[in-house]
């Protein structure tokens, strides 16, 4: 038997559904043309309308989110790029983005160690870990204030 739609209601509960919203990187081609001077035959070629890199500011904190924070290696980072949004890029041009991106951070690591070396106590240490396929040492050092990981 149907219920009459003018029951009085009152609220039992809300459900919810939790989803990604689809991400696709965004490709912007930018045309360049060359002419040639019909007079003297020089060809003329419109310069490059983006300097530096074609890698956004989204992808650079991405791929440096990945690869610094959740440590992976250049060949999980490819894997993880190509995966989630379809990205196929080669371990040097991730490289030469990560070094980029470096630089942001260079004001707030020297503030860190400034920091560091005005504490009258600081607490470090060390452990062995793998870098790029090389042995090495990660070295932890903290007052106060600041935190500092240096690789080695």
């Amino acid at each position: 038997m149907a219920l009459a739609p003018d029951l009085p209601a009152e609220a039992a509960g809300v459900w919810e559904c939790i989803e990604l919203p689809a991400v696709r990187p965004q490709v912007m081609h930018h045309h360049r043309l060359a002419v040639r001077c019909p007079g003297c035959g020089t060809r003329a070629v419109a310069p490059v309308p983006v300097s530096g890199t074609p890698f956004g500011p989204r992808l650079h904190a991405v791929a440096t989110y990945l690869k610094t924070y959740q440590a992976l290696s250049y060949e999980r980072l490819q894997a993880a790029l190509a995966d989630l949004f379809g990205l196929r890029l080669s371990q040097g041009g991730l490289m030469n983005l990560l070094r980029r991106a470096q630089g942001r951070f260079q004001a707030g690591r020297e503030a860190a160690v400034a920091a560091l070396r005005r504490a009258e106590v600081v607490a470090s240490d060390k452990t062995g870990v793998r870098i790029e396929g090389c042995s090495g040492y990660h070295w932890v050092f903290r007052c106060q204030d600041a935190v500092v990981h240096q690789a080695a």
